[in-house]
């Protein structure tokens, strides 16, 4: 054995989101948020990786004192706007998916 030993009961958990989970306006966000403040109140370490997308943009520094439950929230934005000419361009003279390309 090399070092002390771990506290095995605790986790260190990386939630990964495809939004910001606040607002709690729709079923993904409550559910993210419960789901981590549960863990939290299991005691637990909870992590937050989340993009932040210029279509549902959040500032973090505006988030509420009682969301405290996450040890650290990192994001990454990503720009999500649909263009129209790339749009027609992947329509008529790509095979791939215009999910994929853009």
């Amino acid at each position: 054995m090399v070092g002390p030993k771990a506290d095995v009961s605790v986790m260190r958990i990386l939630q990964l989101c495809h939004k910001f989970p606040y607002p709690l306006k729709d079923g993904g966000a409550i559910a993210v948020t419960y789901l981590a403040k549960a863990y939290a109140a299991l005691g637990h370490e909870v992590t937050l990786l989340s993009m932040n997308t210029s279509k549902h943009w959040f500032e973090v520094s505006d988030l509420p004192p009682d969301f405290d439950h996450y040890v650290s929230i990192h994001t990454v934005f990503v720009e999500n706007h649909i263009r129209p000419i790339p749009a027609l361009r992947n329509l008529f003279f790509s095979k791939k998916s215009f999910h994929v390309e853009r």
